[in-house]
């Protein structure tokens, strides 16, 4: 009988008729994350009092219809918007694999929908809210949508962005948005947004048309003062790197211009995929490229010290010649493929250029810290290591005095049984010691330096 009395005076042992609420909410505020996790599965009380911290402690969130409604005007977590300094659209899907992979791309479908008002509305719950958060540093912004709207959501956002607030807080922005143009294909702006609801129609505005959107963006933009770093991805962005003697324009330009507000803009991350801006203007309007500004006034990002590429393909020889126009003052430099098996054909380049075409490497005078892609050809393969290595020796002869690192990435293709075809990663490095012209090579991967080529099964 006392052992049973022992317990039913435990059970009945509740802290928070014991202790004072202040000192209750004290203990709680320093329990450490998975405590919190624990305390708040033990009831509804405990819940309520812990789940607002989750925030208050990591200073981050995700938004979501649930987390919205949380911080707006009479919410739970009303009084924890000046604590949090970092917010994300989304996790649950990357750009990369939607630009690489059809089938990641149906699923996130699935499970986001395509009906066009849910997404915009959901884009536009998630933007308006931003305007409650006086400390946002960082911001991640990702959505999918179908082409036609690209301008209009982009201005949107930008409209909170330019705020006074998030302007002069932002340290790190991310913009992720895939142009899918498996919904709303080939439709113009007029016929899809016709089917939204008032608010979303009020949100998109009138059609902002591709010769109008860069002049828009200027117009709303105000300096960044604190954005150290920028993440980019978006698929049919043409890169900052267009030479001033081409007219090759691919359109997209206006993610770059908040960039050009950023004088302290130090790191910065461009992932794009090739694609035609006629596919998603087919049926709909006519594409003049004289319509988009001359890129001999495209923006000199003197700032930004490191640069990360990710393209469908190998940089053209133009590209790398203008990297050091539009960022001089590069330290670490790294070029990748969005599709590293990608090549480029034997007969679009002479002897004379692919022995060549990555010289414009040596203008980049800060550079110690170089990532490239191995460049390859679809008849004659990889480029021999040794070839890399007077690559290097040129470059340093030319006046990159200050490298010290350099890795080439590239593929081996070789056939398997049945005549499957495989490809092998492979990596070769040199260490620099630019000032004594001692250059050291390293190979790395599952081949040799020998099996740098591509076999057949013979082989």
């Amino acid at each position: 009988m006392r052992r049973a009395s022992r317990n039913q005076s435990r059970r009945r042992f509740n802290p928070f008729d014991i202790f004072p609420a202040e000192l209750n909410l004290l203990i709680i505020e320093r329990l450490g994350k998975r405590d919190l996790y624990n305390l708040s599965r033990c009831s509804r009380l405990c819940y309520v009092l812990c789940f607002p911290l989750r925030w208050l402690n990591s200073g981050t969130i995700v938004l979501t219809p649930q987390s919205t409604k949380l911080f707006k005007n009479g919410g739970l977590c009303e009084h924890l918007r000046s604590s949090i300094r970092s917010i994300n659209f989304n996790r649950d899907w990357s750009w990369s694999k939607a630009a690489t992979d059809p089938k990641f791309r149906r699923q996130v479908a699935e499970q986001h929908g395509r009906d066009i008002e849910q997404i915009v509305t959901e884009l536009r719950t998630k933007v308006e809210i931003l305007r409650f958060f006086p400390n946002i540093q960082e911001l991640s912004i990702s959505y999918i949508i179908p082409p036609a709207l690209e301008n209009n959501i982009y201005a949107a956002v930008i409209d909170t962005i330019a705020g006074p607030s998030l302007c002069n807080t932002l340290d790190f922005l991310e913009l992720q948005i895939y142009k899918d143009d498996d919904f709303g294909r080939f439709q113009p702006y007029e016929t899809i947004v016709s089917t939204l609801s008032p608010e979303n129609q009020d949100f998109l505005g009138e059609h902002i048309p591709d010769d109008k959107i860069d002049a828009l963006i200027r117009e709303k933009i105000t300096e960044f003062p604190g954005l150290a770093g920028a993440h980019i991805s978006v698929n049919g962005l043409c890169t900052p790197l267009v030479n001033s003697k081409t007219r090759s324009w691919e359109g997209s330009t206006f993610y770059y211009i908040p960039l050009t507000a950023a004088p302290n803009l130090q790191n910065l991350w461009i992932e794009t995929k090739d694609e035609s801006r006629d596919s998603y203007k087919k049926n709909t309007e006519t594409i003049d490229e004289a319509r988009y500004p001359d890129p001999s006034v495209l923006h000199c990002f003197s700032s930004v010290t490191e640069l990360q590429i990710v393209e469908s393909g190998i940089l053209s020889k133009e590209k790398i010649d203008s990297l050091a126009e539009r960022f001089p003052n590069l330290v670490t430099l790294d070029i990748s493929q969005i599709e590293p098996s990608r090549r480029d054909d034997d007969d679009s380049w002479t002897d004379s250029e692919q022995e060549h075409r990555y010289d414009g490497i040596s203008a980049l005078k800060c550079l110690a810290d170089l990532s490239i892609v191995w460049p390859a050809y679809k008849n004659s393969g990889s480029i021999p290591p040794d070839q890399l290595l007077e690559w290097i020796y040129r470059w340093i002869k030319n006046g990159l005095n200050d490298l010290e690192a350099v890795a080439f990435l590239g593929m081996r293709r070789r056939l398997g049984a049945g005549g499957s075809e495989l490809w092998d990663e492979l990596t070769v490095t040199f260490a620099v010691n630019a000032p004594r012209k001692e250059v050291i090579m390293h190979m790395r991967g599952e081949n040799w330096y020998s099996q740098f080529g591509d076999t057949s099964l013979s082989d």
